[in-house]
């Protein structure tokens, strides 16, 4: 869709699908970073076909919406290491509106909506297909003022954040604290693994971010290999794409993995 991202979102969607002959095809929605709320809390001490509604019941304190206006999900985070370890869970809440809005734009497309997920899940999708995991990889994803980071290990998600940038044009001032948000982040980590340390630091393209930059950067200040994601070589077709289309739609093809997991 990179040759209508000046226009109509829903009209160059509905193009894209016409241009492709894809009418008719299950399609996974991303949430957009400012349509949903990611919130770490202490899991629910209930049975675990009830923990999500328990969840859902223990962020009310956290969202500026009634529950009922929010569609939520949940899913736990690994046990952590030692007896002390508390349980966690992420929990997921978007506004039921923003989300029926979004569907139906798909709909409305020609496409079958399958199913409704956030950008640290896209991550993770491209993550588990690495060859290496031991230790566990992190995925970066600067975009626009947030960087959202994910730390898992195969299928497993570990750790999701989402890192607020400073609002600064000065290049070395927005690394420096992005990499000590993401030496937060590993400590953290490593804390609650017995000692596992992340094996590298996997940056995604993004049209407004000079992923360059901030490899470079991050190499010099972080105590983890730091590299672009290969998305040629780890998707099929991907080296068919040029740099600017892998660049804005990289969320979109960790995406798709979900949505060829449905079909299969």
């Amino acid at each position: 869709m990179a040759e209508h991202r000046n226009g109509d979102p829903a009209e160059a969607l509905a193009a894209c699908v016409r241009g492709h002959r894809v009418r008719g095809r299950r399609a996974t929605v991303v949430l957009p970073r400012d349509a949903y709320k990611l919130l770490q809390i202490n899991a629910p001490d209930t049975p675990a076909e009830e923990r999500a509604e328990a969840a859902r019941w223990r962020i009310r304190e956290l969202v500026d919406q009634p529950l009922d206006e929010l569609i939520t999900d949940a899913f736990p985070v690994p046990e952590g290491a030692g007896r002390q370890a508390v349980s966690l869970m992420y929990v997921v809440a978007s506004p039921r509106k923003r989300v029926q809005a979004l569907t139906e734009q798909v709909r409305k497309a020609g496409l079958q909506p399958a199913a409704v997920d956030i950008p640290e899940m896209a991550m993770r999708n491209l993550a588990a297909l690495l060859p290496d995991q031991r230790g566990g990889v992190a995925m970066l994803w600067p975009s626009g003022g947030t960087a959202h980071l994910t730390i898992s290990r195969g299928d497993t998600l570990h750790l999701a954040r989402q890192v607020e940038l400073p609002s600064v044009e000065d290049h070395t001032v927005r690394s420096e604290a992005m990499a000590l948000e993401l030496q937060r982040s590993l400590d953290f980590y490593e804390s609650r693994t017995s000692g596992a340390s992340v094996s590298r630091l996997l940056v995604m393209p993004c049209p407004d971010f000079s992923v360059t930059d901030c490899v470079r950067d991050l190499s010099n200040q972080l105590p983890v290999a730091v590299a672009t994601v290969p998305l040629t070589e780890l998707l099929v077709g991907a080296d068919e794409l040029d740099a600017e289309t892998l660049d804005r739609c990289s969320v979109a093809l960790g995406a798709a993995l979900r949505g060829m997991r449905l079909e299969s």
